[in-house]
């Protein structure tokens, strides 16, 4: 009879960071904004440039990318010398995507059969 174990995965760090980003990026975030989300989470409320350094993102794109973020509500910016910047924690980040994608497939689903019926114009 041989003894045979079943093993996990050893799963690392670095491992979930990078599946983290990919499933950032099919959810809509760019490259810069998936390590900047990411690179907040390991590092709460940090600088600007703390921010460019941890996620390796030039610091002339960094600002655009805050901004973006910023006025996506995922993250915060705290007033103080430096700035810094808080994520949305990430059980709000995921009750967000799902509404936004909710949204998005009930009008698809209410729209889409409304356009099938529509014949096609020549231009």
């Amino acid at each position: 009879m041989c003894n045979m174990h079943l093993t996990t995965p050893v799963v690392t760090v670095e491992g979930i960071m990078e599946e983290s980003l990919r499933h950032l990026q099919k959810l809509g975030f760019t490259d810069y904004e998936a390590r900047a989300y990411v690179a907040l989470l390991r590092d709460y409320r940090t600088s600007r440039y703390q921010l460019s350094q941890h996620a390796s993102i030039p610091d002339a794109k960094l600002y655009g990318v805050v901004r973006r973020l910023r006025d996506n509500g995922v993250v915060t910016g705290l007033l103080g010398k430096p700035p810094r910047f808080v994520p949305l924690p990430p059980n709000e980040l995921v009750a967000q995507l799902e509404r936004r994608a909710q949204e998005s497939l009930e009008y698809l689903r209410q729209s889409f059969p409304r356009l099938a019926k529509q014949p096609a114009t020549m231009t």
